[in-house]
């Protein structure tokens, strides 16, 4: 889980499947950005992150 550009980039370079959270505010990056980064999948809640990492 990243929200940072670089935090993206080391994650997919370590081999990770990277998420990104993109949170309200200024400081968070867009989730087209983060898409664009790379991210598996985008999220914007905090609630919505176990759905994406446990099996259904």
């Amino acid at each position: 889980m990243e929200d940072s550009a670089s935090g993206v980039a080391a994650g997919i370079a370590a081999g990770s499947t990277v998420f990104g959270f993109a949170g309200e505010g200024p400081t968070y990056l867009a989730g087209e950005a983060l898409l664009g980064l790379g991210v598996a999948a985008v999220f914007t809640r905090m609630d919505d992150l176990p759905g994406l990492v446990l099996p259904a």
